[in-house]
């Protein structure tokens, strides 16, 4: 069956449609809202979306897309296309199975770019190991390099109807380790505030995520611009924003995003020379999840870095894949080790952190 991809606007009506209902309940992070604050915030991005149709004019395909520059080896310039954003998480596309399959629809998106997007690099992602094999061997027939990327972690809260239930649900060790943390940091005078608007807290927290940016040392990429928060302010979909305060002055933050029945972790700032001694991190995360619990939510979403002390909540872990190709299949095979390597700098650390904790468990 011949598909036929074209350029459409987010807000399309036929593209939002396939979209709302195919693609964004995978991830917080593709509703069509978030897509606008990032498409408005990163200028030096651009954001594409397709829509593909059939010989009959059906709608059998959408994508979602950004192009932006990456520097290979921080200095061979490559145009790259990838499939979502930096900022998003999941499968931002979607086929009619019953209509073509998973490589057919690669191959007509493939032939779109070449035909009309100027690009040196595509980028697929983000495919889960186990999960997502067949897709995969699919990528490598088409001469994809497969890579791992991030660790995501996620907790399941469904059937928990209150935080003491989610506590009994953890073995003896990590529930020990949250009670006592929960208890210092009443001793400690934490005060917890949830706002349902980013207005007005832009001055106070930005200053925070940029502390831990600073000392990112997993994944590190650059900080997030202002206006991504400030944009929060008039932002129509669904987000909470926890504050840690100590004597009424702010030293951490959470910026979660929201729906009917899932929380995810957005952003976190806290002031890095308190976090010690406070335990910030571990604070700002159970009291996300109490939110969650609260909130009667069955799924949050603790994001893609630190799982080993994520781990202590009761997380899932997922190994997310990524599968890149240059345009030019003999200019890839020059260039897949030096990708193979800039990925290995930026991710092993945090896998190989994740997997000594879990063998340890």
């Amino acid at each position: 069956m011949d598909i036929r991809f074209a350029s459409t606007s987010r807000d399309d009506a036929q593209f939002a449609a396939c979209w709302d209902q195919h693609v964004a309940p995978r991830s917080l992070t593709l509703d069509r809202p978030y897509l606008a604050l990032l498409e408005h915030t990163d200028v030096h991005r651009e954001s594409m979306f397709l829509l593909g149709k059939d010989a009959h004019g059906r709608v059998i395909a959408a994508a979602g897309l950004t192009v932006s520059v990456f520097r290979l080896a921080n200095v061979w310039p490559l145009r790259t296309v990838l499939l979502g954003g930096p900022k998003t998480a999941g499968k931002a596309f979607w086929f009619d199975e019953s209509a073509i399959s998973y490589e057919h629809f690669c191959r007509a998106l493939m032939r779109y770019l070449r035909r009309s997007v100027r690009h040196d690099l595509i980028v697929w992602k983000d495919f889960v190991e186990g999960v997502d094999t067949k897709l995969l061997a699919a990528h490598r027939r088409l001469g994809f390099t497969n890579l791992p990327s991030l660790v995501s972690a996620r907790l399941d809260l469904e059937g928990i109807s209150s935080f003491e239930g989610f506590l009994r649900r953890l073995n003896a060790k990590k529930r020990h380790h949250l009670r006592r943390m929960e208890s210092q940091s009443r001793r400690d005078g934490l005060q917890v505030h949830v706002q349902a608007s980013m207005s007005g807290l832009v001055d106070t927290l930005y200053p925070l995520y940029l502390d831990v940016n600073a000392r990112a040392s997993e994944s590190r990429t650059p900080p997030l611009p202002r206006s991504y928060f400030e944009r929060f302010a008039g932002f129509s979909g669904g987000y909470q924003v926890l504050t840690l305060s100590l004597q009424e002055r702010t030293i951490g933050f959470g910026l979660l995003l929201e729906s009917a029945s899932s929380t995810k972790c957005l952003s976190l700032g806290m002031n890095t020379a308190l976090s010690k001694r406070y335990n910030l991190w571990y604070v700002l995360v159970l009291e996300s999840i109490k939110h969650a619990v609260a909130r009667g939510h069955t799924c949050v979403d603790l994001g893609s870095t630190n799982f080993a002390m994520k781990r202590k909540f009761g997380a899932r872990r997922e190994d997310v894949w990524v599968s890149i190709r240059h345009k030019d299949r003999h200019v890839h095979a020059l260039v897949a080790p030096l990708i193979r390597r800039a990925f290995s700098a930026m991710y092993t650390p945090e896998r190989e952190a994740a997997t000594q904790e879990s063998a340890q468990e």
